[in-house]
């Protein structure tokens, strides 16, 4: 292979490396994996901040559970035996926000995936994406004589997260892609997978290749002289875990986490209802400070069409983690596509697309909701673990805030509140206002509105006075249940689908020490001020619609025209006659 030659030059000389032995990675030993065990258990102890709180929902006790991975650990023989116990011990959690990734792992372990795309709906799953023979909206049976139902039950100990729901979209990913960790009742017996679909009241029986991936260095050392660099993207934040948990279809797919497109927005749905995609007038973009072409970098979409003889506009958040980071310029075009909205004044109902959004930023999600605010509401509250750590960050914010006394003043308050917590040993600081709301180029961001206040206050240039629809899902998570739940919280609008993922809580990124696995653990919990002191819970319990609407294996297979029909329906009732 190509980056053989470079790495032999710096061979010594008794033994030439090549592209075979090069990408050779031992299994980790028994003694390592122990070390990483009490690595991960100190680590959950001192930065997790949802113990006390798994423990009074789940019973969860962090004592037993490392006890009983030491104890699966010493009786494995693999190095996927002896990594699967992190994964049960984590999955017990019960936490979207909480994952586990080896970048790195050894050259004998193995993955296997066969081309198969599944989505869960009620208590089945079905295929939603034509392939290998497969057809949308095919339920399936069986995948090498295990039905649906036990391969969900075996498959579930490894990965529940948030909510039932939420989690069964991974359970869904990990039928059709077996992880290195995955038991040996999980494993492929065979170069085909035999796969039972049901379809029109007929089994219809395939065999799919299971392809096979080691581990190793192979595709991780890029060939030298690349021609095109790789572009770095922007910090994942709170978005990562969701996305690497959720996304649940082929690259690029409608069912991607943070998908650009609306998931519901096909040829068919699009031609039914004649829904066109809209931009706003360069000259109102450059009016608030945007990018009178933002190309493929704008991470945001809009679209208008007549339901009832009522004109919709729908607003496409996909995510609140912005690969280009310029969040003012992306609160800005939102600015322009209202200013606009405003002047034409032929729009009775905003729906808002929120479904499928892995999270993000705390401040652009503030800055996108000022926009649709005709009052103050509730602003959301955060509280994170109490450690040196957050002592640390504080000290930064008020030093940073020196020169502005306000600023300073709400800093220094809210340090004084952490170093008391820690002091006293609480697992959580205090619950202080999420801060630093962007709300375009031409709004600076200063003084109380930097540090966060217990409101969130109209934009002051440009708002939307009329009703509003938000939709979310399962597939919203993190600020995904941020944004529906503020809006519903506050009055500002009503929402519409399924309950959103329940990962209530900021993120923080490790490194177990001997096999440099990344580790995300919840710090906190997060959620709408409740007006008490404390917040509406999100965590495990996610946003529930004011109007449920369940997918069906219908909608698979017409294009979802009778979903967008459902909620369009519901957005035009908001608005009242002409």
């Amino acid at each position: 292979m190509l980056f053989a030659a470079p790495l032999a030059a710096c061979a010594d000389d008794a033994h030439e490396v090549t592209a075979s032995d090069a990408s050779e990675i031992r299994e980790l030993t028994e003694a390592e994996v122990l070390a990483d065990l009490d690595a991960l258990g100190t680590q959950i102890r001192t930065s997790y901040g949802l113990l006390d709180f798994k423990k009074a929902r789940f019973g969860f006790d962090l004592d037993a559970e490392l006890a009983a991975a030491r104890t699966k650990i010493l009786a494995a023989t693999t190095e996927g035996d002896r990594l699967r116990p992190f994964y049960e011990l984590l999955a017990k959690l019960k936490d979207g926000h909480v994952s586990l990734s080896f970048t790195m792992r050894a050259t004998s372990t193995t993955e296997h995936s066969i081309p198969m795309w599944l989505t869960p709906i009620g208590e089945d799953y079905y295929v939603s994406y034509d392939a290998s023979g497969l057809l949308v909206g095919d339920r399936l049976v069986s995948i090498d004589g295990k039905t649906a139902h036990e391969l969900e039950q075996l498959l579930l100990p490894l990965c529940e997260i948030g909510t039932l729901e939420s989690s069964r979209h991974r359970v869904a990913n990990l039928m059709s892609t077996r992880p290195f960790y995955a038991g040996p009742e999980l494993q492929p017996h065979g170069a085909a997978a035999i796969v039972v679909v049901e379809r029109d009241g007929v089994n219809v029986r395939l065999e799919l290749s299971w392809g096979r991936k080691s581990g190793g260095t192979t595709g991780l050392v890029r060939p030298p002289l690349a021609s095109t660099p790789p572009v770095p993207g922007a910090s994942d934040g709170t978005a990562l875990a969701l996305e690497h948990i959720l996304g649940s279809g082929p690259e690029g797919s409608r069912w991607q986490s943070g998908a650009a497109e609306p998931w519901f927005l096909t040829p068919t749905t699009a031609k039914d209802l004649g829904i066109a995609p809209v931009t706003p007038r360069p000259e109102t973009l450059a009016k608030y400070g945007a990018p009178t072409d933002f190309g493929e970098a704008l991470q945001l979409g809009a679209y208008r069409y007549t339901f009832e003889g009522k004109n919709v506009l729908l607003l496409r958040i996909p995510t609140f983690n912005l690969r280009s980071a310029a969040y003012d310029e992306h609160v800005a075009w939102v600015s322009a596509l209202l200013d606009d909205t405003n002047a034409d004044a032929s729009t009775d109902v905003v729906v808002i697309d929120t479904s499928h959004n892995p999270g993000g930023k705390f401040f652009y999600v503030e800055g996108l909701i000022s926009m649709f605010l005709t009052k103050p509401i509730p602003n959301e509250l955060i509280a994170e673990r109490a450690n040196r750590s957050l002592v640390q960050r504080y000290v930064g914010h008020a030093n940073s805030a020196a020169s502005d006394l306000d600023a300073y003043t709400v800093w220094r308050a809210r340090l004084s509140g952490i170093e008391a917590a820690n002091d006293r040993g609480d697992l959580l600081a205090p619950f202080t206002p999420g801060w630093g709301a962007i709300m375009g180029p031409t709004v600076p961001r200063r003084g109380l509105v930097a540090t966060g206040e217990p409101t969130l206050s109209p934009h002051p240039l440009v708002t939307w006075k009329g009703p509003i629809l938000v939709l979310q899902d399962e597939l919203a998570g993190s600020c995904g249940d941020v944004f529906p739940a503020l809006m519903q919280n506050g009055g500002v609008a009503k929402t519409f689908g399924a309950r959103t993922a329940g990962m209530g809580g900021p993120r923080g990124d490790y490194t177990l020490p001997v096999s440099n696995a990344y580790l995300a653990l919840t710090s906190g919990l997060f959620g709408p001020a409740d007006g008490e002191g404390g917040i509406e819970n999100i965590e495990n319990d996610g946003v529930v619609p004011d109007y449920p609407r369940a997918l069906t294996p219908a909608d698979l297979r017409n294009g979802y025209v009778d979903y967008v029909r459902d909620f369009s329906k519901v957005a035009v009732g908001l608005a009242p006659s002409r």
